[in-house]
């Protein structure tokens, strides 16, 4: 891939295609650049639909090792951590697979904390409303709102927009 076709957060990339066998498999092989073909293990496979399914596993002997590869209506989008690196599968409109190795320095940093506002002098907060303690087990659902550009939308397609973000939420699940 070409440096003037990759995001400004991507130092390299490669054209690729994801075996679409994978999702069914427990075991996968990856090939990341220079690195020998690294073991992955499938924790879970998710399936959000007819067309949409997600591949959560470990690399193998790789402490924080993580591997996240959706497949949403033709598309598919993930993330593999490895060895404190950052690697990202993305497809563009036409269906075509890359893998990008991401500089993570290249990527905007988190705002600072909000200070917390002063009370008056002599007033002390209110204790929060007692809340029953929410457990994945209880089934827990947390709404997200996910808002993205037209370039965005551009340089990876709707479907390639999507499985970027059943990505990102399995990622972080």
């Amino acid at each position: 891939v070409s440096e003037q076709h990759l995001p400004p957060q991507a130092h390299r990339g490669l054209h690729m295609q994801l075996n679409p066998d994978v999702f069914g498999s427990a075991d996968l092989l990856i090939n990341l650049f220079e690195h020998k073909p690294l073991p992955a293990k499938r924790e879970k496979r998710v399936v959000h639909g007819p067309h949409s399914q997600t591949w959560i596993g470990n690399i193998q002997g790789a402490s924080g090792g993580q591997v996240v590869i959706t497949e949403h209506n033709g598309a598919a989008a993930g993330f593999i951590h490895f060895e404190n690196q950052l690697f990202e599968i993305v497809t563009d409109p036409g269906g075509r697979q890359r893998l990008l190795h991401i500089q993570e320095s290249a990527l905007p940093g988190l705002p600072e904390k909000a200070p917390l506002p002063e009370l008056p002098a002599g007033e002390i907060a209110p204790e929060p409303a007692a809340q029953e303690p929410g457990t994945a087990a209880a089934g827990q659902v947390i709404d997200l709102l996910v808002v993205y550009s037209t370039a965005a939308a551009d340089r990876y397609g709707q479907s390639g927009i999507e499985a970027r973000i059943i990505s990102a939420v399995e990622s972080a699940n």
